[in-house]
């Protein structure tokens, strides 16, 4: 599926790859509070013609039937007026922090804990039987579309209180 928009914007108010700096933390939308990865999961367990129990594989296929959009999350984020740089993360995080280090020429340290806890259950029990890490689920490309963020920490810290 590819969708296209053709039109006037603000320019103030674009979201663009620029404009992340050191300190600045990285936060990701997730939609309705959806956790990461049950499409993922499933694209994978299908091409590598994994056995799965018959209710993982039932919630795989219906996670897989729905599109959730995080149009909420990232009107809020933007509303904080701190949001200096970002963009979508159909890369994976490690393709989107890659393309957002190389254009800001910075680096970042990812919070283990944090990464793991966006992982959905169903995905971590299909990593397991793997035997790869669950969080290779938000590190990688595709099924994934939610949105990352740089946040000044004035910002950060109205958002956590």
């Amino acid at each position: 599926m590819v969708g296209t928009a053709i039109g006037f914007a603000d320019s103030r108010r674009l979201v663009r790859r620029t404009g992340i700096r050191p300190g600045m933390k990285i936060v990701v939308t997730c939609a309705r509070g959806r956790r990461w990865g049950q499409r993922w999961a499933l694209s994978v367990a299908r091409s590598l013609g994994i056995s799965l129990a018959f209710s993982l594989r039932k919630r795989l296929e219906r996670a897989d039937m729905v599109l959730r959009l995080p149009v909420e999350e990232t009107k809020a984020l933007i509303a904080t007026g701190g949001v200096r740089g970002g963009m979508d993360l159909s890369d994976g995080v490690g393709g989107a922090l890659e393309i957002l280090g190389r254009e800001n020429r910075i680096g970042f340290i990812l919070n283990e804990y944090a990464l793991a806890s966006l992982i959905h259950s169903d995905a971590i029990e299909v990593g397991r039987s793997l035997g790869i890490d669950p969080a290779a689920f938000a590190l990688s490309p595709g099924y994934n579309w939610e949105n990352l963020f740089g946040i000044d920490s004035e910002s950060w810290a109205e958002c956590e209180s």
